[in-house]
């Protein structure tokens, strides 16, 4: 090989013999940017793409935020219809309560003077508005299950079989 052929393929040449990647010829027609404007391209670009994205990011979320604004108006308006129903049928109720008892007093009086029946009820009414209001949070109203005489009694045979395999 000749000296000229070795510094033409030797490697790590930067020399002007080395053909630079951008480069068609040597006509100058090619871009011959630099590392720095390439960079600095590079940069523009990504800080561009990363405000669209979160321009796009916002949006979605405006957009997100404005549906479940809407959906919680309208649960809300829902919620609403739906307590004013109630409340009428809660004082539909009380006038059907307070009418029974009329009914009850009125029935009491035919055995006992009126003024003694109309207090016998209230009293009675009472005694179960303040047992209610003494009852505790979180307590079910559900009477207590029966045990079950069998599932009260430890498991005898289980015992017997586990002290058995202890000794065997």
């Amino acid at each position: 090989m000749t000296q000229t052929a070795v510094q033409d393929s030797g490697a790590g040449d930067t020399g002007a013999a080395a053909v630079h990647p951008l480069k068609a010829g040597d006509d100058g027609s090619a871009d011959q940017r630099g590392l720095a404007d390439i960079v600095a391209d590079l940069w523009d670009k990504t800080e561009t793409l990363l405000r669209q994205e979160m321009r796009l990011g916002i949006a979605e979320a405006d957009e997100k935020l404005q549906t479940l604004k809407r959906d919680a108006e309208r649960q809300l308006a829902d919620l609403k219809a739906e307590l004013i129903v109630k409340a009428m049928a809660g004082a539909v109720l009380f006038a059907g309560l307070l009418s029974l008892c009329a009914a009850l007093i009125l029935l009491l009086s035919k055995a006992m003077s009126p003024w003694l029946s109309a207090l016998i009820v209230g009293a009675a009414l009472s005694a179960g508005a303040v047992a209610l209001l003494k009852r505790k949070p979180g307590k079910s109203w559900a009477l207590p299950a029966t045990s079950n005489n069998r599932d009260s009694q430890p498991d005898i045979h289980t015992a017997r079989r586990l002290s058995n395999d202890a000794e065997h």
